[in-house]
């Protein structure tokens, strides 16, 4: 047997996949990336179960819901790992087994590139297996031990991601959720939103390429669409102005069905035991259109009951302005649209005045804390349908959301 040497002419004419993250806040278009892929070579690895962005594109979709789906999956479509032994989940035997349950592996051929949404949430589903597993108790009291699952996290997550990185033939692309952090000095720094640290740092050394996707300031028209200026994004919106907004909320991944918090829409501070909707409103019109602006809505603080009560009555008037509702509706239609959970908040787009806030570093910043009832004088407009009929409305107040009870 000879020396297995790759030429250089048969190593160029490898079919060979790029492997790449693209990193970004919430909302401003990871997914919709798939688009502009090919949907007859593009598996569509869905872990958000949020593809109403994509509803309309063609391509093959897989859903794992579980660790053990992901690592499966990522096995069936690398192929098996002849180093590894047999009881481990990478190894030729586990191959054989999935080939057996899926089919021939080569039903895949057709894929020139797996699009995963997302390792944010690869990350979650991993660490609630490891938090499982034995290596996440003490031998000692038996008692959970979070670092051990914080280092069976680590390991399963760089195995699962450098098992398709090793799948020479293909693309694989990963999107996350990016977040905004500030350091020890109040300075600003970016890292992705996964479990864990090691996965983080490790990343950028197992894939080929990290991009990471940002708002660009656009350009100001005027009626006939002609260019008149340049829109800087660190420009204050001036204190007071009334501007039509959408709502768009973070995911923090916190849920209490008692409280009507469900849906991994709430974030909870571990500092604080704040609870909050993590919002992002973008201005739809006028001078400052496409302008982001970020302010948090209260749902709890351990302080007492305002935070929640502003939050709560700041929601109230969102779900007004957003269907053309006076506050002084009563209407069993009202009531209906008002009984509203966190879910039915995102996307709407209702008028908003605009006011300014100090950050920490004391530097002006701007922030939203205030919707227009279709009453108001100032009132722009909302963009949600209201519906032809009512629903039903509980008569019990306690079956309803705190902004909907009366």
């Amino acid at each position: 047997m000879s020396l297995p040497i790759i030429s250089a002419d048969e190593r160029l004419s490898e079919r060979r996949g790029i492997k790449g993250c693209i990193f970004g806040k919430s909302g401003i278009g990871k997914t919709s990336l798939l688009k502009t892929l090919n949907p007859d070579t593009t598996l569509f690895f869905d872990l958000e179960a949020g593809d109403l962005a994509v509803e309309d594109w063609t391509g093959d979709t897989i859903r794992p819901q579980t660790w053990e789906q992901c690592r499966d999956f990522a096995l069936f479509i690398g192929g098996a790992n002849p180093a590894l032994r047999d009881e481990q989940p990478y190894s030729t035997k586990r191959y054989r087994e999935i080939c057996a349950q899926y089919g021939d592996p080569q039903s895949l051929d057709k894929y020139e590139t797996i699009f995963v949404d997302s390792i944010t949430v690869a990350g979650r589903l991993c660490f609630q297996w490891c938090k499982g597993q034995p290596q996440a108790f003490s031998e000692k009291s038996g008692k959970p031990d979070t670092r051990g699952a914080y280092g069976l996290h680590g390991q399963e997550m760089i195995a699962w991601l450098t098992h398709l990185q090793h799948t020479r033939n293909k693309n694989i692309w990963f999107v996350g959720i990016l977040d905004e952090k500030v350091d020890d000095f109040n300075r600003p720094f970016y890292q992705p939103q996964i479990e864990g640290s090691k996965t983080g740092l490790e990343l950028p050394g197992i894939v080929d390429e990290v991009i990471t996707m940002a708002d660009v300031a656009g350009d100001i028209t005027d009626a006939a669409g002609n260019v008149t200026g340049h829109q800087q994004s660190f420009e204050i919106i001036p204190k007071g102005t009334i501007a039509k907004v959408r709502l768009e909320i973070t995911p923090g991944g916190h849920n209490n069905a008692a409280e009507d918090w469900t849906g991994d829409y709430a974030t909870r501070n571990s500092d604080t035991g704040a609870v909050y909707l993590k919002c992002v409103f973008t201005v739809l019109e006028g001078q400052y259109a496409k302008r982001k602006v970020w302010s948090n809505i209260g749902l709890h603080s351990e302080k007492g009951a305002t935070w929640k009560n502003m939050g709560h009555s700041f929601i109230k008037n969102i779900i007004n302005s957003a269907y053309g509702l006076s506050q002084k509706d009563q209407s069993p239609q009202a009531a209906s649209l008002r009984d509203c959970r966190l879910g039915g908040l995102n996307g709407l787009e209702f008028t908003a005045r605009i006011d300014i806030e100090q950050d920490d570093k004391g530097n002006d910043k701007n922030v939203i804390k205030e919707a227009l009832a279709a009453d108001n004088k100032h009132y722009l407009g909302g963009s949600a349908a209201r519906p032809q009929s009512p629903a039903p409305v509980s008569s019990s107040n306690s079956s309803l959301p705190s902004w909907a009870q009366s």
